[in-house]
């Protein structure tokens, strides 16, 4: 049986089911990670913060390592519009995840989720996770994000385009 793309609305209805999932104290709880320094944080948004956009990978992901390079350009600009972006290992050592780093390229900070605890309180099913919390809700994404969807997101939140 050949599987075919996932529509718009097919998103729509992971994402409903996701926060439908998610629902309850404990999805709103912080998520405990640690930093690219190695120390243990408890990870919120700010106050001065419009959103939080936090991206959980995994080397081994093909379609996560294609969304890295789009994130780590944007997290500059979006920083400068209230919006943070993290970029979260999950569950990998992270000097595989540095040499992954090195040979790609990228300058991220990636913190680390060691044990996948944060990204199993999501109820998240895949990889790439995507979580976007404001003020007034969190949703998860599980799945793939192209460079223009990934574009329409960003400027929902109020981030300039980083893919100029």
């Amino acid at each position: 049986m050949r599987l075919r793309p996932l529509t718009p609305l097919d998103r729509t209805c992971l994402v409903l089911l996701s926060l439908g999932l998610a629902a309850g104290a404990a999805a709103k709880a912080p998520l405990e990670l640690t930093t690219p320094e190695g120390a243990l944080v408890v990870l919120q948004p700010q106050d001065d913060e419009r959103a939080l956009l936090v991206h959980f990978w995994a080397t081994w992901c093909s379609e996560c390592v294609a969304e890295l390079p789009i994130l780590e350009a944007a997290t500059d600009p979006c920083a400068e519009r209230g919006v943070r972006i993290v970029v979260v290992n999950v569950a990998e050592k992270l000097s595989d995840v540095e040499s992954f780093l090195e040979r790609h390229q990228l300058t991220s900070r990636v913190w680390s989720d060691a044990d996948g605890t944060a990204w199993r309180s999501l109820r998240a099913h895949g990889l790439p996770t995507n979580l976007i919390w404001t003020a007034q809700a969190r949703a998860v994404q599980i799945g793939a994000r192209g460079r223009e969807e990934w574009r329409t997101e960003l400027a929902e939140l109020g981030c300039p385009d980083p893919l100029n």
